[in-house]
Formats: structure tokens, C-alpha cells, sequence
């Protein structure tokens, strides 16, 4: 969903306005494709796609399933538009992992995995659950949180 806040500012901006002279071209060209439709994905799958023509880019309502997980929701819609929740994916007649939530999480089959960036970001003031922590799917089908912690890395949390 991160990506959706750079198509709103591409199609929603007035560059005359706000963007400087010295990015004005470059605002043009990505409000450009995604306006005349090249950018179905929106312009961040767009951009990975030019540069590295091989990957894979997902659109918002993509599945990517890999051993019985979905992969492809990033978390925040839920079923039918609804706003995402674990409790709510964990009804679903798929496993699934989303990152959301930027902690890690688990309820049944639905988790969350956390961040990969720092975990003070400007915007999360107050008590928070964000963390350092990834997913892995195992060759059996199993997923463990892998938890980053000063550098290190453990399945406790």
C-alpha cells in the first residue's frame, strides 16, 4: 500500500506547484505512465520492471502462492474491501503472510511478518510492536518469524 501514496501524489499533484524544476521531468514521465495506462501495477512495479525486465511485479489484487502461502496481499484489505486484520485472514481457505501490521504476528494459519527498516519512523509515536522480523517458509510447508535483534537474529520474541 505504500506504493499507492506515490500513484495518489503522481495523479493528484499540481507540478506546477510543488515540484522543483530540477525533478519536473521526472514527475512528467512516471504521471505519464500511469495516466496513458503503461503502469497497470502503478509506477513503483513500473520502475522496478524497466530497470530489471525478468522480475515479477504484482498488482494490489495479485495472488503469489508459494507451498500453500499466500504471498501476494499486502494486509491492509481484507475480504470483500473490508480492512485487513489477522483475525480476519485467518478464516480464509488459504494460509497467508502479510507485512502490514510491520510486526510480527500470528494467529493460525495468518501472519505478519515485521519491518525492514528502523523501527522510529516519524509517524509511530508512542508504545509499538514494530520489529526486525521476516517469515520463512520451510520445504515442509512450515513458516517461522525469524526476529533481527541489534544484528542478530533468533525465533524468540
Amino acid at each position: 500500500n505504500h506504493d499507492d501514496f506515490v500513484d495518489r501524489w503522481l495523479k493528484n499533484t499540481d507540478w506546477r506547484k510543488t515540484v522543483t524544476p530540477k525533478n519536473s521531468l521526472e514527475y512528467m514521465k512516471y504521471a505519464a505512465a500511469i495516466l496513458s495506462g503503461e503502469a497497470p501495477n502503478g509506477i513503483i512495479p513500473y520502475v522496478i520492471n524497466q530497470r530489471f525486465p525478468n522480475f515479477t511485479t504484482l498488482g494490489r489484487n495479485d495472488s503469489y502462492i508459494v507451498l500453500d502461502w499466500e504471498l501476494g496481499q499486502h494486509g491492509d484489505v481484507g475480504s470483500n474491501g473490508t480492512r485487513g486484520s489477522l483475525p480476519q485472514f485467518r478464516t480464509l481457505n488459504v494460509k497467508i503472510i502479510v507485512g502490514h501490521y510491520h510486526g510480527p504476528k500470528r494467529k493460525d494459519g495468518a501472519l505478519s511478518v515485521g519491518t525492514s527498516t528502523r523501527l522510529r519512523v516519524g509517524y509511530n509515536i508512542g508504545a509499538s510492536d514494530w520489529a526486525n522480523s521476516h517469515v520463512m517458509i520451510h520445504e515442509d510447508g512450515k513458516a517461522q518469524h525469524i526476529h533481527f535483534v541489534s544484528g542478530e537474529f533468533t525465533t524468540l520474541k
